[in-house]
């Protein structure tokens, strides 16, 4: 594991996380602050009703504190790091304020892009995102590299950095 990985799951232990959005990305990464000690807490603007009961079945497996709805965020105070989901703008006024107060608000793939040793191949866009990464990602394959595809097209590449070594390729769709 690389070490900067390593400091960052020990700062978890104890840690108030929140999670903004129950998607893709986030559902892994709940999971993992939970493995690594950190006191969560989910928040998605989704009614529960709206939420898949898959999904929640998931949020109740663990030991967590959750509120949804549109004013979810209006419970956003006091937490350590805050993980936004890609569509939850860093601009809104309850991360600000936060923020403000000293707490670290990151996403998934931030957090992947900061501690990542490899090369990244990222692909944003407003259409053809997920066809584009899975082009790269089987051109690469197919010519031997070791590459990792992930992102909202499948595995959230934060929670596979323990197991990605040396120099390797990683493309991953950006909302």
């Amino acid at each position: 594991m690389n070490k900067e990985l390593e400091e960052f799951n020990n700062s978890l232990i104890g840690k108030s996380v929140a999670i903004i959005g129950l998607g893709v990305s986030n559902i892994p990464l709940l999971k993992y602050m939970n493995k690594r000690g950190a006191k969560v807490t989910v928040f998605d603007n989704r009614d529960a009703i709206d939420i898949p009961k898959e999904i929640l079945d998931e949020v109740s497996r663990y030991d967590m504190k959750y509120f949804f709805g549109k004013d979810s965020l209006s419970n956003l105070h006091g937490f350590d790091v805050i993980f936004r989901s890609p569509s939850c703008m860093p601009t809104l006024k309850e991360l600000v304020e936060e923020e403000k107060r000293g707490a670290v608000v990151t996403s998934e793939i931030e957090m992947l892009m900061k501690m990542c040793k490899g090369t990244i191949i990222g692909v944003t866009g407003s259409d053809g995102k997920t066809t584009t990464t899975s082009l790269i990602y089987e051109i690469l394959k197919t010519a031997g590299y070791n590459c990792y595809l992930g992102g909202n097209i499948g595995t959230p590449l934060f929670t596979k950095l323990a197991e990605m070594r040396g120099r390797r390729l990683y493309c991953f769709r950006i909302k």
